[in-house]
């Protein structure tokens, strides 16, 4: 019982930082379209 409740947890601590980094790749995309645009 104690072993599955860590396992869950590692997991949403997984998905947690996969869904973070996931963020932080797409405010980074995003900005670099919107320096390009200011570019032009």
């Amino acid at each position: 019982m104690l072993q599955s409740t860590v396992f869950i947890k590692r997991k949403t601590m997984e998905n947690s930082f996969f869904n973070n980094s996931n963020m932080v790749y797409i405010l980074l995309y995003k900005s670099r379209i919107f320096k390009r645009e200011c570019d032009l």
